[in-house]
């Protein structure tokens, strides 16, 4: 067992005052892993973490907490995460986690300025949701940053302690994960509404080998129904389909999907604001909303990022049982 490493937690504008995220971390030889390959377990690692935050009692609060990496991670660029498990604690608490990646020593213990690596939801029970055989992802500092979403609505003041468990192999593989996000704002929802969209198409400048692997989608509480639909050759591809839609879910494709260039994406969340009395706009706290999406994708090590270039958005009333498709075609 390392020494406890007291670190300090970053809070959101949103957020309570949460004064230390204290974190303690076991690190063990990867042997049994099931996700480290034979030929990368020489050096490979698992290594297991856990923060203590002592919860407010208020209803939004998200805490920042760093996460150290052994010393040769950084000195030699030697470790390459091939999978993440989530460790949940109080599982009616944690809304979500986001693992951050810090783009450099500095960043590491106010997260600020990191790269979003990737995202889960409030499992049912402990999930990977980081694993793919082809792919691996390279820390650039000397930690990660897992960033937690708590939903409190009771007020309770428990002290959390959720984790994760990095599974770290010793050499790099072909592909490297990366993720862009999607947010649709600003965001105004009428009150009094019982189905009320916002939509988006994107144009998408991609590299030839660009592979989406898992799409996330995130709203708060009025959210009903999520999509994200790839457009081909005026044809709509389904990535992520959620007519009764809570929280946030996250969905890993089936079958991967290349991108090609001329391939757009379209977005829409649909909410229901009939109990609403007044607008709600967009923002980090639960009552607030969102319209945002994830698509986590793997590509070569040199390759370009994906990026996404607005072309429309448009937004209103929707007659209740109407065909979401039919009423927010692409434009």
């Amino acid at each position: 067992m390392h020494p406890k490493a007291s670190l300090v937690a970053c809070i959101f504008a949103v957020a309570s005052t949460v004064a230390r995220g204290d974190v303690t971390f076991v690190e063990r030889d990867a042997s049994a892993s099931p996700y480290v390959l034979d030929s990368e377990r020489d050096g490979a690692r698992v290594i297991e973490y856990r923060v203590s935050t002592q919860l407010s009692g208020q209803r939004t609060q998200y805490v920042n907490s760093p996460l150290p990496l052994p010393e040769r991670c950084a000195a030699s660029r030697s470790c390459f995460v091939v999978a993440v498990e989530t460790l949940i604690d109080h599982r009616d608490l944690v809304h979500h986690l986001d693992i951050l990646q810090p783009t450099s020593a500095k960043t590491c213990e106010s997260g600020r300025g990191s790269r979003r690596f990737s995202g889960v939801a409030r499992p049912a029970r402990p999930l990977m949701w980081h694993a793919l055989p082809d792919a691996s992802w390279d820390p650039q500092a000397p930690c990660v940053v897992i960033q937690t979403h708590f939903h409190n609505p009771a007020g309770q003041t428990p002290v959390d302690r959720t984790g994760v468990r990095l599974h770290v192999a010793s050499r790099p593989r072909p592909l490297v994960q990366r993720s862009i996000t999607i947010d649709l704002r600003p965001l105004s929802i009428p009150a009094k509404q019982e189905r009320y969209f916002l939509t988006a198409t994107s144009h998408l400048r991609v590299d030839p080998a660009t592979r989406v692997d898992k799409v996330y989608v995130h709203a708060h509480l009025l959210a009903r129904e999520m999509y994200v639909w790839l457009w081909r050759d005026g044809k709509k591809n389904d990535l992520y389909t959620e007519a009764d839609w809570s929280f946030m879910h996250h969905y890993s494709l089936e079958q991967p999907i290349r991108l090609r260039a001329g391939d757009s994406l379209q977005q829409t969340c649909v909410y229901d604001s009939s109990s609403r009395n007044s607008t709600t706009r967009f923002g980090m706290g639960t009552e607030t909303e969102m319209c945002r999406a994830y698509l986590d994708y793997s590509v070569p090590p040199n390759a370009s990022d994906l990026v996404r270039k607005l072309r429309a958005r448009w937004e209103g009333p929707l007659a209740p049982g109407a065909n979401i498709s039919t009423a927010v075609g692409p434009t």
